[in-house]
């Protein structure tokens, strides 16, 4: 999500200096900063189709066509390698407003950047995978070098390099309203003890969560969490749990082939019990528990993920600011693992550095275990006595 924010802020910059060029330029020079607009435009849309559409990418796609359009003669000029005859009273006012907007939009954007993930600090991995496939029959890993093949899925895996295994694998699927980097922050602090995380984001065409052109990936979250706070009707609801439950079966076949003889711990968000009940049942013998979410008093947003952190604009639509302490993804992180740790009886992991600890430790000699194991009774007689 940082990332997006960066490149954000690389338009911001670009128009600012196309604008700022009025001051600089002499009539006497190639106007070679009209450039700048339409390179920032093309940024907007690249923007778009890599990030997806969002508040911030739409506000600059919008902000940079209007410059482009306002230099589109500047930049005709430079093409057929011109000198600037003079800039009008016109440009130079519309130049002045143009320069404003970008101030006030790069106030936004910063104001409500994401918060920054820093994985190297927890020694955490991440790796991305393009799928192909559909939710009746599956879907497979492209491998890298295969640039010709249609991608319509997104498979994410989070390991630590300090945990030398991981006794079974946490799965959660993204959503119409939360894709899975909105549960980034949440799935940092869970792989920080040592387990495997494994997430997927579903855009076949039988993942239909809304009609139409609505639906493409790269509208139907924003549209979706546009729409969020609005009544929904029951045929919406009944379509959000299939294609939730369609999502977690085709991500159980992924897990399953990659992580054979893994157990399998489902993360759901605002999923009823009977379809957590039915994917439960799809991963039969593997199955290790699931953790529904939005069971956690303190996690506000059920549905959207971890918001506080990754995106702050529709954070403040319901009353949160911008949290870069990560309190609830960190608390309900350690939820999470209580109830995997304790109900699902599997083991708390230990680090390679905790293990070779103990290792040195268990290796004392018996003359060394017996000094201490006396020392320790005598400091507990004068522990009492005192």
């Amino acid at each position: 999500m940082f990332d997006t924010f960066l490149s954000q802020l690389l338009v911001l910059l670009m128009l600012f200096a196309g604008c700022m060029r009025i001051f600089f330029t002499k009539s006497s020079k190639i106007d070679s900063g009209a450039i700048l607009s339409p390179a920032a435009f093309l940024i907007s849309l690249l923007n778009i189709y890599i990030w997806n559409a969002s508040f911030q990418n739409i506000l600059l796609l919008i902000l940079s066509f209007i410059i482009m359009l306002t230099n589109m003669r500047a930049f005709i000029r430079l093409s057929q390698k011109l000198y600037v005859d003079r800039y009008s009273l016109l440009f130079i006012s519309s130049t002045f407003i143009e320069l404003a907007a970008v101030i006030v939009c790069t106030v936004l954007i910063v104001k409500d950047r994401p918060v920054k993930i820093d994985l190297n600090q927890y020694s955490v991995t991440k790796k991305t995978a393009r799928l192909n496939g559909n939710m009746s029959r599956g879907f497979e890993v492209i491998q890298d070098n295969d640039y010709l093949r249609t991608s319509n899925g997104t498979l994410y895996t989070w390991t630590n390099e300090n945990y030398a295994d991981s006794p079974a694998v946490i799965l959660i699927a993204g959503s119409s309203t939360a894709e899975i980097t909105d549960y980034e922050p949440y799935i940092l602090f869970l792989t920080s003890k040592g387990w495997t995380v494994l997430g997927a984001d579903f855009y076949s065409d039988d993942a239909q969560y809304l009609p139409d052109w609505k639906n493409r990936r790269f509208f139907r979250k924003y549209l979706s969490t546009s729409a969020s706070g609005s009544k929904k009707t029951e045929a919406d609801t009944q379509s959000f749990k299939l294609n939730q439950v369609n999502s977690y079966k085709a991500l159980t076949k992924l897990a399953e082939k990659l992580y054979e003889g893994k157990g399998l711990f489902f993360i759901a968000d605002s999923l009823d019990f009977d379809s957590i009940t039915e994917i439960c049942e799809n991963a039969g013998q593997n199955l290790t528990g699931f953790y529904p979410l939005n069971k956690i008093a303190e996690y506000k947003t059920p549905g959207l993920g971890f918001i506080e952190q990754t995106n702050v604009h529709l954070a403040k639509k319901y009353g949160l600011s911008r949290d870069k302490s990560f309190f609830i993804p960190r608390y309900a992180a350690g939820k999470t693992l209580s109830e995997l740790t304790l109900i699902a009886g599997m083991p708390e992991l230990k680090s390679s550095e905790t293990e070779e600890r103990e290792s040195a430790l268990s290796e004392e000699s018996p003359a060394e275990s017996e000094g201490s194991g006396t020392d320790g009774e005598e400091g507990s007689t004068i522990s009492s006595s005192n």
